[in-house]
């Protein structure tokens, strides 16, 4: 029985120091953990401020982008409009001044040049774009020549050629 009972402590004191020693093991990993979750911490916070810029930087040149393609495309449609009518120079600028100012996003219109010589519209506009970051602007030309043919009335005027031509030919 006395056996019995020093085996009991001797179990008793082998299972305690093992308990200890995986308590101990427990700690010593729960540390390495801590320190890997502060490791990810100084990685994103080197990170995060890139992939902000980038983010940042693909918002701008998509607004750049747009008001470019604006631009261009308000220009022209005024130009077609005004072409075959009697319109003075001074009314145009202004016109197309109002009409891009209106659906420009980044950009302010510095200004605005318009000139007929033989039969064409040519547009000038000067953009002026404030950079992001460290106060830079910028500024873009965008050079337009239109036909000063009534673009509309002109393609009637072809058709309305080719249905007659159409009908002879048959």
């Amino acid at each position: 029985m006395i056996f019995k009972i020093k085996e009991k402590n001797m179990l008793l004191n082998c299972l305690n120091k093992d308990i200890k020693f995986n308590y101990k093991r427990l700690n010593i990993k729960n540390g390495i953990k801590n320190n890997i979750n502060a490791v990810y911490t100084i990685e994103m916070s080197l990170l995060f401020p890139i992939i902000l810029f980038i983010v940042f930087g693909g918002v701008y040149i998509a607004f750049y982008t747009h008001d470019m393609t604006v631009t261009r495309a308000e220009c022209n449609r005024c130009c077609n409009e005004a072409a075959g009518q009697g319109l003075a120079v001074s009314d145009f600028e202004k016109r197309i001044e109002n009409v891009v100012r209106k659906r420009l996003i980044l950009g302010t219109v510095k200004r605005v040049k318009v000139s007929k010589k033989e039969g064409y519209i040519n547009v000038s506009i000067d953009l002026n774009y404030d950079m992001m970051f460290w106060k830079l602007k910028k500024t873009e030309t965008i050079n337009i020549t239109v036909n000063e043919i009534s673009n509309p009335d002109y393609l009637r005027k072809v058709q309305v050629i080719a249905d007659e031509l159409e009908k002879i030919i048959r």
